[in-house]
């Protein structure tokens, strides 16, 4: 099993980042299968972080290459920078495996 996590700070309104967070987390669902999850940070600054679940490296691969060439996910990305509602340059990517 294979996590992938995004997380990214929230700049415009929290409930409307968090509405576009959950969209976008079914788009991927829908678009690749993959288990998708998505919270809110409590305390600190404000956050979202997506979390994926592939089976392996290769599962990976495979949706991001659905997503690279799906236009509904370039529109969702493309809506959030528009409305400014996360920092861009906060965004962070990571994979994690069970230990």
């Amino acid at each position: 099993m294979l996590t992938y996590a995004v997380t990214a700070q929230v700049t415009g309104a929290a409930g409307l980042a968090a509405a576009w967070a959950q969209q976008m987390a079914n788009l991927v669902r829908s678009k690749t299968g993959a288990t998708v999850n998505v919270s809110a940070r409590h305390g600190g600054q404000r956050q979202i972080i997506w979390i994926c679940q592939y089976d392996d490296f290769a599962s990976f691969e495979r949706a991001q290459a659905i997503l690279g060439a799906d236009e509904a996910y370039e529109t969702m990305v493309q809506s959030a920078a528009d409305a400014s509602l996360f920092n861009l340059l906060s965004v962070d990517t990571a994979f994690w495996t069970p230990v």
